[in-house]
């Protein structure tokens, strides 16, 4: 067994300041939806590009109860607002694609 005062200093090593970059690493998950049979839960995803100055969104679904998620969307453009069909057998969203104007 590892005395405490060890595992302390590991974790006081690894440990730093935040920094600017890792806030653009973060990934912000919102708006969970869950399918009217209870099964898989819908949820958009967005992600910040510092080099691309830009955000990206994207629809995931998973099922309730774990396992992989799953993306619905395309990389590339922005998705958002994931609903289920009263049936639970659609999933719509709102989306953007192509260039802004």
């Amino acid at each position: 067994m590892l005395p405490t005062a060890l595992g302390a200093q590991a974790d006081t090593a690894a440990r730093r300041p935040i920094e600017i970059d890792d806030l653009f690493r973060l990934k912000r998950v919102g708006d969970p939806r869950v399918s009217p049979d209870g099964a898989r839960v819908a949820y958009a995803v967005t992600t910040t590009s510092l080099a691309d100055e830009k955000c990206e969104s994207g629809v995931w679904m998973v099922p309730f109860g774990g396992g992989p998620a799953i993306r619905m969307t395309a990389a590339g453009s922005s998705a958002s607002r994931p609903r289920w069909s009263p049936d639970g057998k659609s999933l719509s969203f709102a989306a953007a694609r192509g260039e802004k104007r």
